[in-house]
């Protein structure tokens, strides 16, 4: 909703402070229909789901960088299961 409406709040009055944008953006999104509020929705719970992915992966390689013997290979493994499950690079 943000990079859709940011134009069209500050649009209204240039000047206008970040509780009064905060205020409009909530007004709006109260006054969105239910189903274009789920799109919102369903792209927070995948940037959320995508987030997960990718502190598993940034904790596997940190792991793997600062640890040693066997800890490493449990990291190096920790590291393999993150990218089986979609972790960017």
């Amino acid at each position: 909703m943000n990079e859709n409406s940011e134009g069209c709040v500050e649009g209204v009055k240039p000047s206008i402070g970040f509780q009064e944008v905060a205020k409009l953006v909530g007004q709006r999104w109260r006054q969105l229909a239910p189903q274009d509020k789920e799109l919102y929705k369903v792209k927070a719970r995948e940037d959320t789901e995508r987030y997960r992915v990718d502190m598993e992966v940034y904790a596997a390689k940190k792991s793997a960088q600062c640890s040693s013997g066997k800890d490493k290979s449990k990291a190096r493994s920790r590291l393999e299961r993150a990218k089986s499950v979609g972790g960017q690079f």
